[in-house]
C-alpha cells in the first residue's frame, strides 16, 4: 500500500509540474468582409501566419445586439486558414452599425488566447459620426487603464455610449459607460484594463466603439488604439483548471489500482486463499 501511496504523490507532483516553455508561436491574423442585402452576411477568415498550431479555434461575433458563433476547429496549423459565414437580419433602423469579431484558441499549452477585428457597416446609406477621438497606446504588466477622448462636431452636448473591445484575455467586450461631449467641451473616458493571461511582448489592437443618434439614424466611430503586453501572469487560470482535472483523474486511477492491488495481495481475515 505504501508503494501505491508514493505512486500517487508522484504522478500528482509531474502533473502538477507547469509544463517547459513552448519555443512555437501563434499569430492569428484576421479578415472581415461584410455584405448588406436581405440579410447582413459577414464572412471572416482567420489566418494561422505563426510557427505552431491553433487548437479550439472558434470565432464569434456581434452586430446591432445580436451574436453569432462560428463552427469549432479542432486544429489549425502553421499558415493554415480557415473560412467562416454567419448572417444577420437587417437593422430596421437605418444608420451605421459596429461589427465585432473574436476568434479564440487555445495553445499546445492549454492557454487561452483571442484575435479582434472590428468593422463599421453602413445599412441604407453612408451615416459618418459626426465625432472625431483617440484611444492611448499603453505598456501594460498586471493592471494599467486605456484613456479614450471624443471631440464632437455637435454645437450642444451630446451623450455618447463606449463600447471597449478587447481580446478576452484583456477583458473582451463591455459597455463602460456614457460621454458628454461638444464642439466646446471635450470627453474623456477611462477604461481599467486586466491582464488576465496574454504573454509577455505580445501586441494587440484595442478599440473602443462610440454610438450615438444623428437625427433619424444611429451612427457609431470606432477609435482604434493598442497594448504591449511587457510580462506574463503566473499561471493563467484556464490552464490550471485542466491540469487540475487531470491531477483529480490520475489521483482516482491510481486509487483504485491500489485498492485492487490490496484485495489481491492483503485479503481480509477469514477470507479463503487463492490455490495455485
Amino acid at each position: 500500500m505504501r508503494t501505491v501511496v508514493a505512486l500517487t504523490v508522484l504522478a500528482a507532483a509531474l502533473l502538477a509540474t507547469p509544463p517547459a516553455v513552448h519555443a512555437g508561436s501563434i499569430t492569428m491574423e484576421t479578415t472581415i468582409k461584410v455584405e448588406v442585402g436581405p440579410t447582413v452576411k459577414v464572412t471572416l477568415t482567420g489566418r494561422n501566419k505563426g510557427n505552431d498550431t491553433a487548437n479550439d479555434v472558434a470565432p464569434s461575433f456581434r452586430f446591432d445586439n445580436a451574436v453569432r458563433k462560428g463552427k469549432l476547429v479542432d486544429h489549425l496549423p502553421p499558415k493554415g486558414s480557415q473560412e467562416w459565414v454567419v448572417e444577420f437580419p437587417v437593422p430596421e433602423k437605418k444608420g451605421r452599425y459596429p461589427l465585432l469579431c473574436t476568434v479564440s484558441y487555445t495553445d499546445p499549452g492549454f492557454r487561452g488566447y483571442s484575435a479582434v477585428s472590428a468593422s463599421m457597416v453602413d445599412v441604407g446609406g453612408v451615416f459618418p459620426a459626426r465625432l472625431r477621438g483617440s484611444v492611448s497606446s499603453i505598456r501594460l504588466d498586471s493592471e494599467g487603464a486605456l484613456d479614450v477622448t471624443i471631440e464632437s462636431a455637435e454645437p450642444e452636448l451630446h451623450d455618447y455610449s463606449v463600447t471597449a473591445f478587447l481580446p478576452d484575455e484583456l477583458g473582451g467586450i463591455r459597455d463602460v459607460g456614457k460621454v458628454r461631449a461638444s464642439t466646446k467641451e471635450t470627453g474623456k473616458l477611462s477604461i481599467p484594463i486586466t491582464n488576465h493571461g496574454a504573454l509577455g511582448g505580445s501586441r494587440y489592437p484595442v478599440y473602443a466603439i462610440i454610438r450615438t443618434t444623428d437625427g433619424d439614424h444611429t451612427t457609431a466611430a470606432m477609435l482604434t488604439g493598442s497594448i504591449e503586453v511587457t510580462s506574463s501572469t503566473p499561471w493563467e487560470w484556464q490552464s490550471g483548471l485542466r491540469w487540475a482535472a487531470k491531477i483529480l483523474v490520475a489521483v482516482w486511477l491510481l486509487t483504485e489500482i491500489g485498492l485492487r492491488m490490496r484485495d489481491r495481495w492483503w485479503p481480509a481475515p477469514g477470507t479463503p486463499l487463492p490455490r495455485t
